[in-house]
């Protein structure tokens, strides 16, 4: 049996802050290791915040902002204020969330944290050697990309045949069709098929199921299941009205 070993824990990272003054360097962070934060998922980043000498600074009453750049374009891409989790202890959590890596490739990144306690603007450095830029790295995952619905049309009756992906799928799969109608009367007819695309032909075709409408004109939708190579609707027995548009997606 085949066993393998996971963690639960958060992301640590320690920085350097020394608002006072410096202290002798006796335990000097060398490097600073890069971040690593998942699109499709919150990312929760803990940083203990030290004086030159490693030891804790206290951030009693103090305020900080994580900002995530592309230095290329120049642009801050995230923004997040933190909150202070231990004090005394200088550590801070910043709370990168699903919604703010939307719209930010998977990438390599910079990052930098700023103090802007009473509306200074204070650099933290990553290290002692007093870099202010980080690196962090985006990375796809660990849940798939949203996919955009298939758009469908059916401007005669021929039917309208779209890829189903059954190398995404396991042993089910669930389809949704959504209808966009406008008066219409007659029936929607959905087949699917297991043959690779070289061997698909209309006898690969068998019928997965069949709704019927009467003067229909409310968006309508329905699920199905099953791992098919292809599927396809077709429209039949039609005695007025259109199908503006299928919206498709598994």
């Amino acid at each position: 049996m085949l066993k393998t070993t996971t963690y639960l824990v958060e992301q640590v990272h320690s920085v350097v802050y020394s608002p006072s003054g410096s202290t002798p360097n006796r335990n000097m962070t060398m490097y600073a290791r890069n971040l690593k934060v998942y699109k499709g998922a919150d990312n929760p980043i803990v940083i203990e915040i030290k004086n030159n000498d490693q030891k804790p600074v206290d951030i009693t009453g103090k305020t900080f902002v994580f900002n995530i750049l592309d230095q290329d374009e120049r642009k801050t891409l995230v923004s997040r204020a933190g909150t202070i989790v231990n004090a005394s202890k200088g550590k801070i959590k910043f709370n990168i969330s699903e919604s703010d890596l939307l719209n930010v490739d998977g990438q390599f990144l910079n990052y930098s944290i700023l103090e802007t306690t009473s509306g200074t603007r204070g650099a933290v450095f990553v290290d002692d050697q007093y870099g202010a830029l980080g690196n962090i790295e985006i990375i796809d995952g660990p849940y798939s990309e949203f996919r955009e619905s298939q758009v469908i049309t059916l401007p005669n009756t021929n039917p309208a045949s779209v890829e189903a992906y059954p190398q995404l799928n396991q042993n089910s799969a669930l389809h949704t069709a959504q209808l966009y109608m406008t008066n219409f009367t007659g029936k929607i007819k959905v087949e699917a098929s297991l043959a690779p695309v070289s061997e698909l032909d209309n006898d690969e075709y068998f019928t997965v199921t069949e709704k019927t409408y009467t003067n229909e004109s409310n968006n309508q939708y329905f699920n199905f299941n099953g791992v098919y190579s292809h599927v396809r609707f077709s429209k039949n027995t039609v005695t007025s009205g259109t199908i503006d548009k299928i919206l498709y997606r598994l």
